[in-house]
């Protein structure tokens, strides 16, 4: 039997709100470039471990019906994203040339279903009609369409909130059999414009990457496309990257990614913010994802497990307890570090360390138990195995 879970509060689905300084203006040919991310400043969502959203287009409109718009990004496939792993984290999607003048509303149109892992479990949702939101069940598309003053002269980065702790989501688990099935009869997306200056030391920054791993230069470097802008990429020494679920370090990730014949997506954790195209981006870490998350397809079929296992991870959050032996304790729940755990340590203020198995432990010698941790972890063996630990001195500031 079925049981019924219920994430956050009653708000009507298709909400979005702005924040904008400046006022308006009348069309001008003048343009500006408008920098487009997506985030989620979500608080705790377990037992939700994973939802992921697809993308397909966001424009600004003259008018509140958005009869007259300006398309600010646009994927014919769709882009899928993540949106539990978006806290603190900037997705850069496009940058645009907007013309400078004040607009009325914005159109948001994502997929009506996606995918979900709820306690522990993988399964679907589905996005339902409401207030502002218009879905098609012949496309599978929903167009969310909300009235507001935006005003993208007067702050050139715009941060597309989808604020995942708000979301009103109702699901059936079944236990028994592994299923579960969910509705979503709440969106809530939050569009924050910001300037440079405000974004630089609060974000981490990531983006999506088509990638041909036998284009990978002798420097280590590798060129790709997105949107029209072409960017430039380095792996070092001292890149972490995860590969169907494995991590490896430095040159390993090289040989190890041009195991691929086919170009292959690379969700890229980058130093810089990825909207400066003009420079080399040195790459933190990286994973490889199926190309049609990026919005790719290349005609060569492979199922997702190619490029990424599908492992029941499920995800706690809490303070850190100390370490035990190879253990380290979250709660009242111990984890095993392997030889294959993924940690990072981010200080505010300060440059991000990532190591990777037993430096893990070395690491966290000197963390405080006060100190908020995020384990994904799997079961095997009735032992809780660490994949990837996420220890923060401090919580990004909420909105």
């Amino acid at each position: 039997m079925g049981k019924k879970a219920l994430l956050a509060g009653a708000i009507f689905m298709g909400i979005i709100a702005y924040n904008c300084g400046g006022g308006g203006g009348g069309t001008t040919s003048t343009l500006s470039a408008l920098d487009l991310y997506i985030t989620d400043a979500q608080a705790d969502v377990n037992p939700l471990s994973s939802l992921e959203v697809t993308l397909y287009s966001i424009d600004l409109c003259r008018d509140t019906a958005c009869n007259d718009t300006v398309n600010v990004f646009s994927s014919n496939t769709g882009v899928t994203i993540d949106l539990t792993n978006l806290e603190g984290v900037l997705h850069y999607i496009a940058t645009a040339q907007v013309p400078q003048e004040q607009f009325e509303a914005m159109k948001i149109e994502v997929a009506q279903s996606g995918t979900v892992v709820y306690d522990g479990i993988t399964g679907s949702f589905s996005l339902k009609s409401g207030e502002n939101v218009s879905c098609d069940d012949t496309t599978q598309r929903c167009s969310i369409v909300v009235t507001g003053a935006v005003n993208p002269a007067v702050n050139n980065k715009l941060l597309v909130d989808f604020d995942l702790k708000n979301f009103q989501l109702d699901c059936d688990v079944d236990q028994a059999n592994n299923t579960v099935s969910c509705t979503v009869q709440s969106m809530v997306v939050v569009a924050r414009p910001e300037t440079p200056q405000n974004i630089a030391n609060r974000f981490k920054f990531e983006m999506y990457a088509i990638i041909d791993p036998q284009q990978i230069n002798a420097q280590n470097q590798s060129s790709f496309q997105w949107g029209n802008k072409t960017y430039t990429t380095r792996i070092g020494d001292n890149t972490i990257c995860e590969i169907r679920d494995t991590n490896y370090v430095g040159p390993a990730c090289i040989s190890e990614l041009q195991q691929f014949n086919t170009p292959v997506c690379l969700k890229l954790k980058l130093i810089g913010d990825p909207a400066q195209a003009d420079i080399i981006q040195d790459v933190a870490k990286f994973e490889v994802k199926s190309p049609k998350k990026c919005g790719y397809e290349s005609g060569v079929e492979y199922d997702d497990d190619y490029y990424e296992h599908s492992t029941n991870k499920r995800e706690i959050k809490g303070m850190f307890g100390g370490i035990n032996g190879d253990y380290i304790t979250v709660g009242d729940k111990k984890f095993m570090i392997t030889d294959n755990t993924y940690c990072e340590i981010d200080t505010e203020g300060e440059e991000d360390r990532y190591y990777v198995g037993k430096n893990c432990l070395t690491a966290f010698q000197n963390i405080s138990p006060s100190t908020y941790v995020e384990v994904k972890y799997v079961e095997q063996n009735d032992e809780d195995i660490a994949l990837e630990v996420d220890i923060e001195y401090e919580e990004e500031e909420s909105y």
